[in-house]
């Protein structure tokens, strides 16, 4: 197998140990590192065999539907892995179209469920968050996806302890 990654040296060592943990099972792999721009075009235009990413930033349902559904292949979205399912499919569309929450909430635990079982992808692990700062910042809260929306309400406390503008 061909295992397309960044040239990010961390990324290069996931890698690397991917490919030893293959290779006890008998798996070949051939690492291969590119810039940014070449590694990410060719994940988003499915020029690939193998290869791993972090997500970040995933708030909504409507993730589903850009990832897992049939109509979602490059160029149209980010079904990259080609994966395949008239039952996800509808699950997907019957969930977007679903005007109660309550019922949409349950197809979507369906949904997962269904996904769980297929395992298109393979989630392998979670990255730490570190968030460190000056003691005069307040109001951010670290999220546990790793974006960095909280940074809209950082503050700076004034001399006295309270939150100053700016």
């Amino acid at each position: 197998l061909v295992y397309k990654t960044s040239s990010d040296p961390f990324r290069i060592r996931l890698a690397t140990i991917f490919q030893a943990q293959l290779a006890r099972v008998g798996v070949e792999v051939d690492l291969r590192s590119y810039d940014w721009g070449t590694f990410y075009d060719d994940i988003k235009s499915g020029r690939f065999q193998m290869y791993s990413l972090s997500w970040v930033g995933i708030k909504t349902p409507d993730i589903f539907r850009y990832l897992f559904h049939s109509a979602s292949v490059p160029p149209a979205g980010a079904n990259r892995g080609r994966y395949r399912s008239a039952r996800v499919d509808r699950l997907i569309e019957q969930a977007s179209a679903e005007p109660q929450l309550d019922r949409q909430a349950r197809l979507y635990r369906r949904l997962q469920e269904r996904l769980l079982e297929d395992l298109p992808y393979v989630p392998l692990w979670y990255e730490d968050q570190v968030f460190a700062c000056r003691a005069d910042l307040t109001e951010y809260r670290l999220a546990s996806d790793g974006n960095y929306d909280g940074l809209q309400w950082v503050r700076r406390a004034d001399a006295r302890g309270g939150a100053a503008d700016g």
